[in-house]
């Protein structure tokens, strides 16, 4: 018998054992320790990466296969999990096999701006695809949580931030952002050369739409080579969409206005080229470097014209002193969103101008504003105002421009009439032969002269006889 109860003592001894074991192991001070949320986040980080690994030789076999519908899947899945450019890649050479032209561009345009470096050999399809002819499209800057999935008619084609804006083709679509669990969405008729901002933030559940403003960039570079000017429009290009700005680049601009192209020095011609493009502003770069090794004094003008006010809103000319190109580049970043924010906070009016006879040339200096009867906006303070007609005395004058309001000038230049006026307003002479005083003293004339004819050929004998008997 005590045998028997000494085995059950130990029977509930180990049951208690295995009990409380637990316990005083979580109770323990190592367990007690709160677990290194940088640990956590690389094992789920090293866990993604495999999974994404997987999934991209997965797709790789998919599309030697021409299982095009289930690569996309195995893509989407593998970007959901690690977006990086080499799955951006393969989403965009998996469009430019389905002839998705343009979304294919798309992609690997943000593929060649994301990557360093150039493009291997290998990926010749992407230089391919860039230099093909576009069917009409249109671009949609979209600016939102970072982190964002974006998907276009529900195909997933990047992650905020985008390095440059989505190119869609002209049609409907369907703009989607996801966020740990919120959906937004917003519908896009895209016309060819039309430009869309987005925006979205973290208060709202709606996506706003506006047009977006465009900003053309007039770069000189002397010195540079290739890899050295992309890294400079990268920086361009970033600051201007975080601004809220789709660049325009000088050859797309020469596309609508070839006759241009040999007066872009001058200030007119590249207003002109601005307002032709559609473009807010005109950003203009010379740049020069010294050249001594990797790190040089770089000298950097830049200017911001204002397309609609018709002069430059702000210059700028930063100096970085041993300088690399990255160094360059971030110099010229930063100060392209400080001359963007400067140049919108310049306060403006508008200036209303008319002339008699009107069609008169409209000066600032020797700035060119246009033709009377004018109308444009004007940068707020006092301006002086010159206006020219041939064969007149100009009016030359100041006036003061407030800001948000109109200010109107009219002109009487000489006596108010020009000399194509004075030619319309002299009356019509008629002919000679049409006017009766002619034709009254002509008949007297005539009339006088025949009697005295007459009164000539009569006989002197005559005037002797006596008529009466």
């Amino acid at each position: 018998m005590r045998g028997q109860y000494a085995a059950q003592r130990r029977g509930v001894a180990c049951v208690w054992a295995w009990l409380v074991l637990p316990w005083l192991l979580l109770l323990s001070p190592r367990a007690l320790a709160k677990p290194d949320p940088r640990s956590v986040a690389q094992v789920a980080d090293s866990v993604a990466t495999a999974r994404a690994s997987q999934l991209l030789k997965a797709a790789q076999s998919a599309i030697q296969q021409n299982a095009l519908s289930l690569t996309y899947q195995l893509l989407e899945e593998a970007y959901r999990l690690r977006g990086d450019i080499e799955t951006l890649y393969l989403l965009g050479h998996l469009a430019y096999i389905e002839r998705r032209s343009i979304e294919a561009v798309d992609l690997f345009r943000r593929y060649a701006a994301e990557r360093e470096g150039g493009l291997p050999e290998e990926r010749s399809d992407v230089t391919r695809a860039l230099h093909e002819p576009l069917p009409p499209s249109g671009e949609a800057l979209i600016l939102g949580e970072r982190g964002s999935l974006v998907l276009v008619d529900e195909r997933l084609v990047g992650t905020l931030p985008l390095s440059a804006p989505l190119l869609l083709s002209a049609g409907k679509h369907q703009v989607v952002l996801e966020l740990a669990g919120r959906r937004k969405q917003q519908d896009l008729d895209i016309h060819s050369g039309s430009s869309w901002l987005l925006r979205s933030s973290v208060d709202s559940d709606d996506i706003t739409l506006s047009q977006a403003p465009l900003l053309l960039w007039l770069p000189h570079y002397r010195g540079l080579d290739g890899g050295a000017i992309r890294q400079l429009e990268q920086a361009v290009d970033q600051s201007a969409h975080d601004s809220g700005h789709i660049v325009k680049k000088r050859d797309q601009a020469l596309g609508i206005a070839p006759q241009l192209a040999g007066c872009l020095d001058s200030l007119l011609c590249q207003e002109e080229l601005g307002r032709r493009s559609g473009a807010e502003y005109v950003l203009l770069l010379h740049s020069e470097h010294s050249g001594l090794g990797q790190q040089s004094d770089w000298r950097l003008h830049l200017s911001l014209i204002d397309v609609a006010v018709g002069d430059r809103a702000v210059s700028a000319n930063p100096l970085c002193t041993s300088c690399t190109v990255v160094k360059a580049a971030a110099t010229i970043g930063t100060t392209v969103a400080q001359m963007l924010e400067q140049a919108g906070q310049r306060p403006r009016g508008s200036l209303q101008i008319s002339s008699v006879p009107s069609r008169a040339e409209v000066f600032v200096g020797d700035r060119k504003l246009g033709i009377t009867p004018l109308k444009r906006p004007a940068w707020a303070g006092r301006v002086p105002i010159e206006v020219r007609s041939p064969g007149l005395p100009p009016y030359q004058g100041e006036i003061l421009i407030e800001p948000e309001r109109t200010v109107s000038l009219q002109v009487q230049l000489g006596d108010g009439t020009s000399d194509e006026d004075a030619t319309q307003q002299k009356p019509t002479q008629r002919p000679l032969y049409k006017k009766w005083w002619l034709w009254a003293i002509g008949g007297v004339v005539v009339g006088g002269a025949t009697l005295g004819l007459i009164l000539g050929l009569t006989p002197r004998s005559h005037q002797s006889i006596n008529w009466v008997q």
